[in-house]
């Protein structure tokens, strides 16, 4: 079983490749405070920064979320997977 913290690299490193190979803005921001990593991925930022394509976000720790946008590392994983390929999100 993967830990947290590699699932955590695996998203951040997915947003790099996004950014990198694609050209596609992806922001992923850990709170270490609150144990929240948030996740927004836009088309591109600097034309379009009120248009997010993706956005989700995951309590690493358990906790509740009551954000819009809760999710959880796989699905994470899997939507960002999508983006890289084209697929869009399901």
């Amino acid at each position: 079983m993967k830990t947290k913290a590699h699932l955590t690299a695996l998203i951040m490193k997915k947003c790099v490749e996004l950014k990198v190979e694609k050209k596609i803005d992806a922001f992923c921001n850990f709170q270490a405070h609150c144990n929240l990593l948030e996740i927004e991925v836009y088309k591109n930022w600097d034309v379009d920064s009120k248009n997010t394509l993706y956005r989700a976000s995951i309590h690493i720790d358990g906790s509740w979320n009551t954000d819009d946008h809760a999710s959880n590392f796989e699905q994470v994983i899997e939507d960002l997977s999508a983006i890289y390929l084209g697929l869009g999100i399901e």
